[in-house]
């Protein structure tokens, strides 16, 4: 990528190594389900009239985007028919998709040919590469949807099969299935939508990318500034902020190493005043830790407060992912002199006993009601140092007023209240802790104690090694240039 290190002047004397573009949102927002943002997707590119772009990690193309209610329009609701009816009605309209190239080790989750429709029968004006531009052992993990250049999607979801849920999470939701028939559990994420120059950021980076897949200049036209896109189910949060954004990839032939979302992790968690919220799907990175138990040895630090999945996922996982997580929820714990750290995971129950966990995809941390984090990046060594990720902040200089209304809002969905009885909560309280544990006593839906088995001396001293999730790409090549200069 072209000057990827280089940033705009801000306030920071170190803003270079924390993010990589500042830029003007005219308008903004979160969808915090799949339902709503497939929702939002298929609006949006209702109104395309040149181009779509997608970097994706993965893609179905025969999932559902709509469920259980019929669309306000006449086009098919699966996603490869959605693409290709809305490519027959707009004879203008072209789309190109960045399809990470990836790895057998997710093949349960992927179809087995990436969009087997479109190599069946090819659509030509639907472009799709399989970008392995990336080192063995790493992935294109950024999920950003970009429209006519004025108009993106950026965050934590994607056109998977087991992404699709609302903010019910309703144990055993009849919708909530894969094209195969599966059921599968309750499904928490967050999707972001935005349009003017942040949007224009995020489709320099599409450009990018397909530069560095295709070794070719990206085909699409320069934004029209003419061109205004917005869902109409979706309402506009806030207006008028500065975003920065931060990326991370390892270095890969002749493009430098970026760590500028460890970075900007580790400024906003040392900066925080009163209260450190994060949600993420897995906590692994020993320096994002690191930096959290520094705040809770403070007498007067930060509260911290993590919510995540409580089974990982499969045997792989939980013996390593896991047995990290049980690690630095051990040195968290440990540091907690003052009792301020909690980690919770997200639980449902219906009023006949049905009762899950909800599985966190989400990757987000908001801190004193100013600032917000929010992407594709996951607490792991792969997403500070190997993955490709991308992460937008705002509130990185003024407050941003949304910071504490998304803080709201989340705790609503997890607790089953309303945005109000949260802030009334945390007003009387003065502490996420307090409020959770009030809240959650009568709840169907309540964030319960995460607890982890005791581990012994070989887990742990496996858990303190890099073994279990590098923060080196598997490449030879990459080793060998690393440690023999």
């Amino acid at each position: 990528m072209e000057n990827i290190n280089h940033t705009e002047s801000d306030t920071e004397p170190t803003s270079d190594r924390r993010y990589w573009k500042r830029s003007h949102a005219e308008k903004g927002a979160f969808m915090t389900s799949g339902a709503a943002y497939y929702r939002a997707f298929r609006e949006a590119l209702r109104q395309a009239e040149s181009y779509v772009c997608m970097l994706a990690w993965d893609l179905t193309g025969d999932i559902e985007l709509v469920r259980g209610e019929s669309p306000d329009d006449d086009l098919p609701t699966r996603l490869a028919d959605f693409l290709y009816a809305l490519l027959d009605q707009k004879p203008d309209l072209e789309i190109y998709i960045l399809l990470w190239d990836y790895s057998v080790v997710y093949l349960a989750e992927r179809e087995w040919v990436p969009f087997s429709r479109f190599r069946r029968n090819p659509h030509p004006r639907l472009h799709l590469v399989t970008d392995s531009a990336i080192n063995a052992g790493a992935s294109h993990h950024q999920k950003v949807v970009v429209v006519d250049g004025q108009f993106a999607f950026n965050g934590g979801l994607d056109f998977s099969k087991w992404r699709w849920d609302t903010d019910e999470h309703k144990p055993g939701d009849p919708r909530r299935v894969t094209p195969d028939g599966e059921h599968y559990q309750p499904y928490h994420d967050i999707q972001a939508a935005l349009t003017g120059p942040a949007a224009r950021t995020l489709d320099e980076l599409c450009r990018d990318r397909w530069k560095r897949a295709t070794n070719k200049s990206a085909p699409w036209p320069e934004p029209s500034e003419s061109v205004e896109i917005w869902p109409p189910s979706l309402k506009v949060e806030f207006e008028k902020e500065t975003a920065a954004f931060a990326l991370t990839y390892s270095a890969y032939k002749d493009y430098p190493a970026i760590t500028q979302v460890e970075a900007l992790y580790l400024a906003r968690i040392a900066a925080a005043e009163r209260y450190i919220y994060l949600e993420n799907q897995y906590l692994s990175s020993h320096p994002i830790a690191d930096a959290i138990a520094k705040r809770l040895e403070e007498p007067d630090g930060p509260e911290a407060v993590l919510i995540i999945t409580r089974d990982t996922g499969g045997w792989l996982e939980e013996g390593t992912l896991g047995l990290l997580r049980s690690r630095l929820l051990e040195k968290l714990r440990s540091a907690d002199k003052h009792k301020r750290f909690a980690a919770y995971y997200p639980h449902v129950r219906d009023k006949a006993g049905n009762e899950s966990q909800v599985y966190v995809h989400a990757k987000a941390m908001i801190c004193d009601d100013a600032t917000l984090l929010h992407g594709s990046a996951n607490l792991s060594n792969r997403s500070m140092k190997v993955d490709s990720e991308i992460v937008m902040a705002l509130g990185l200089g003024e407050p941003a007023p949304v910071a504490e209304t998304m803080l709201h809002r989340l705790l609503g969905i997890h607790l089953d209240q309303s945005a109000d009885a949260i802030q009334e909560a945390l007003a009387a309280t003065g502490s996420i802790h307090e409020t959770i544990r009030r809240l959650r006593a009568n709840s169907r839906h309540q964030l319960r104690d995460l607890h982890y088995d005791p581990l012994n001396s070989v887990q742990r001293k496996l858990a303190d090694t890099q073994l279990l999730d590098p923060d080196d790409p598997i490449d030879l090549g990459y080793w060998l240039r690393k440690n023999f200069k």
